[in-house]
C-alpha cells in the first residue's frame, strides 16, 4: 500500500474505521490495548507502526503519559492528523524501520500488516521483531477471513468497501499461521468477532535473534 494510496484514503480513513470497529474489529483492539497497558511504565519506549491519525497511540498516551512514543506511518497525510500527540513522529516505510535493534520495549501495528503481500508481510514482521528489545512485545492486529455464520455475512458490504477502495485484505487461515512463525517466544494469534479480527503476540527472545546482526549492518 504506497504513500499515494494512504494520502488518498486518509481523508476517509477514519469513518470507515468506526464501522470497522462496529462490524468487527472493537473486541480485537481492546484486547491489544489491554495486552499493552499491563506494559507500559513511565520512559517505556513505544512504537505506533503505521499508526494512521494515532487514535491507538492517543489512547495509549492516556494510560500511561509518561511513555516515549514514536509514531511511524506511510503517509505525511497520516501523520499530520497524529500532529496533537506528544511523541515523535516519522515518515517511514515499515518494512524498513530507521531504528536501531532493541530500541523499543513495546511495538504495535493494528491494521497494517494485511495490506501487504505475503513477503512484504514476513519483512514487516521481522523489521517489528528486530526493533523490539530483548523481552519486549509486539502487539498487532489484522483483518481476518470470518469463520463461516453470522460473521461472514453481517461483514460481506464491509470487506469489500474495505477490499475495492482501501486496498485492504482479509487474512486467510494459512496466512495467520505464518504470523504465529513469527522469531520469539510466545507467539499467538487469536480470533474475534469470529474470526473477522485477529490479535497477535509475541515476546522477543532474550539475546540476539539469528540474522539480526546483519540486518543492522545492512542499514
Amino acid at each position: 500500500l504506497g504513500p499515494r494510496v494512504l494520502g488518498r484514503v486518509a481523508a476517509a480513513y477514519r469513518l470507515l474505521h468506526r464501522q470497522w470497529l462496529w462490524v468487527g474489529g472493537s473486541r480485537a483492539l481492546a484486547a491489544l490495548e489491554g495486552a499493552c497497558a499491563t506494559e507500559l511504565k513511565p520512559g517505556a519506549q513505544l512504537l505506533d507502526a503505521g499508526c494512521g491519525p494515532g487514535d491507538v497511540s492517543r489512547r495509549l498516551s492516556q494510560i500511561e503519559p509518561g511513555c516515549r512514543l514514536t509514531m511511524v506511518d506511510g503517509a505525511p497525510q497520516m501523520l499530520a492528523e497524529a500532529a496533537d500527540i506528544a511523541g515523535e513522529r516519522q515518515l517511514a516505510d515499515i518494512r524498513r524501520l530507521p531504528f536501531e535493534s532493541g530500541r523499543f520495549d513495546l511495538v504495535i501495528c493494528c491494521w497494517v500488516l494485511e495490506v501487504l503481500d505475503d513477503a512484504d508481510r514476513a519483512a514487516a514482521l521481522a523489521e517489528l521483531v528486530r526493533v523490539l528489545r530483548p523481552g519486549g512485545l509486539l502487539c498487532y492486529c489484522v483483518c481476518s477471513w470470518p469463520s463461516p455464520g453470522w460473521s461472514r455475512w453481517l461483514s460481506a458490504p464491509m470487506r469489500w468497501v474495505i477490499e475495492r477502495f482501501f486496498c485492504g485484505r482479509f487474512l486467510r487461515p494459512h496466512q495467520l499461521f505464518t504470523l504465529r512463525q513469527a522469531p520469539g517466544e510466545a507467539s499467538r494469534v487469536i480470533g474475534f468477532s469470529g474470526g473477522l479480527a485477529s490479535l497477535g503476540h509475541v515476546r522477543k527472545r532474550e539475546g540476539r535473534l539469528p540474522g539480526e546482526a546483519g540486518m543492522a549492518a545492512a542499514r
